[in-house]
């Protein structure tokens, strides 16, 4: 019966996997080749169900506990974005992330005051150094010195050489904290005027 058309089309057409188990190992029928696979008997088929099922149960088991572990994998991954997302981490990180900028932004500011401290040290040298200078050229430090300006009263000119005043003329003298007239007695002849006489009036305190 198990050469019989009606089985053999039975077990093709089956979609259930079908053991072939006779029990005749030296027979062989049509069975065998319809079916997925042949076993020599009955209970070599039971073997084989029971090993299928119990390959069965230990890969489902495999699977599960991957599955078990990929999903751990991934709330954690899930837990740790969240944690990241907290305001104190969000802010955490925001300062670990500009702390570099930081550092760069408070090193340019020190270069920069420092370039500007020199830069005003510098300035301030150099208009020290021209005050200086303007006040060594200036009239009055030459009158500190010594030096006087004579003017000519009757015109106000300066008096810079003795071609210029005639005796008896009155000269106004400018000296660094005060000023007197004298009268013109003599020239000298190479040139020097020999020391005015003081009239009366400008020794008064004519400033």
């Amino acid at each position: 019966p198990f050469s019989d058309e009606r089985v053999v089309r039975a077990i093709a057409a089956a979609t259930t996997p079908v053991i072939s188990a006779v029990g005749h190992e030296v027979d062989s029928a049509l069975s065998d080749y319809a079916a997925d696979h042949r076993a020599p008997t009955p209970s070599a088929a039971a073997e084989v169900v029971a090993a299928s099922r119990n390959e069965l149960q230990r890969r489902v088991a495999a699977l599960r506990a991957n599955l078990g572990v990929a999903l751990e994998a991934r709330a954690q991954r899930h837990r740790a974005l969240l944690e990241r997302c907290r305001p104190d981490s969000l802010e955490r990180s925001l300062r670990l992330a500009l702390h570099p900028v930081q550092q760069r932004v408070d090193e340019a500011r020190a270069v920069l005051c420092h370039a500007t401290a020199e830069r005003v040290r510098t300035l301030r040298h150099r208009l020290e150094l021209a005050a200086h200078g303007v006040e060594v050229a200036s009239p009055r430090a030459v009158l500190r010195r010594g030096y006087a300006v004579v003017t000519d009263v009757a015109t106000g000119g300066y008096v810079t050489s003795a071609s210029q005043v005639r005796p008896a003329r009155e000269v106004r003298v400018q000296l660094h904290r005060s000023a007197f007239r004298a009268a013109v007695t003599a020239i000298d002849a190479a040139g020097t005027e020999t020391e005015p006489e003081t009239s009366e009036e400008s020794a008064n305190g004519d400033v």
